[in-house]
């Protein structure tokens, strides 16, 4: 199914409707998977999956986590001590670690997750979450105002085309001082068509649209491009028409340029 895992994201491919069969059962302590139940079944029946048209949005992740913080900690905590490389549950222990005041947990544990995932076997498969505990890592660098150049090369080198990565490496370099290498991906960003994205993982649809094109503008301002600057602003005030700062930047652009 088009599955939206919370509000304001993507959607992406999830397996989430199947034949009520007593072989078919989720199997996991937290973030259970039918996945093994479902290949077994095509493998033994020869059935198979098949791509439908209906759309779900979850909404276990919006509003106050707090109470599923308590609840996830000690499933995530099990996992990990029967699954120690689990990437996935590393990572969310981080979120919830971070959820529940713990920063210094939270980025031990993301760290630990990036170092499962140097250990695997080169030709090992990726899994669709394996650029998170990167993402988390990297954004939480950021935001602490920490040099995070080194965790965003080696993701961008692993991940190239995730569109998270690529907008914190272009935050990254703005608030470096690179308007001129942070500019062409708020661009590429801001060609993407949110609505009609599916890829193997959701993306917070904030990076795409109005706000890539304002980041670009931004940038094109600072390198004295005003008339570039001037139609990213635009684009942006059309995209968002409520938010009066595109407008107010898209008129100070317009001004520097017919100097």
């Amino acid at each position: 199914m088009l599955f939206r895992p919370q509000t304001g994201f993507t959607r992406y491919r999830e397996h989430r409707l199947f034949r009520n069969r007593r072989d078919l059962r989720f199997r996991g302590v937290i973030h259970e998977s039918i996945l093994p139940a479902l290949h077994e079944a095509c493998t033994r029946d020869g059935a198979r999956v098949a791509e439908g048209a209906a759309a779900l949005d979850h909404l276990g992740y919006d509003g106050d986590l707090t109470a599923k913080h308590r609840r996830n900690r000690p499933l995530l905590e099990a996992r990990l001590a029967a699954e120690p490389d689990h990437v996935y549950s590393r990572d969310h222990l981080g979120l919830t670690l971070l959820g529940m005041g713990d920063a210094a947990g939270a980025e031990a544990a993301w760290r630990r997750a990036i170092e499962s995932l140097r250990s695997r076997p080169p030709h090992a498969p990726s899994e669709p979450g394996d650029a998170l505990p990167f993402l988390h890592l990297a954004s939480f660098l950021l935001d602490g105002k920490r040099d995070a150049r080194a965790v965003l090369d080696e993701a961008r080198a692993r991940f190239p085309d995730d569109h998270a990565l690529a907008w914190l490496d272009a935050r990254a370099r703005l608030e470096a001082g690179d308007p001129d290498g942070a500019l062409p991906i708020f661009a590429a960003l801001a060609r993407v068509d949110a609505d009609a994205l599916c890829m193997t993982r959701a993306y917070d649809t904030s990076i795409f649209g109005a706000n890539a094109h304002a980041a670009a503008g931004l940038c094109a301002f600072r390198l004295g491009r005003y008339d570039d600057s001037a139609m990213h602003y635009a684009r942006a005030e059309a995209l968002a028409p409520d938010r009066a700062e595109f407008r107010l930047k898209r008129q100070l652009a317009e001004a520097r340029g017919a100097r």
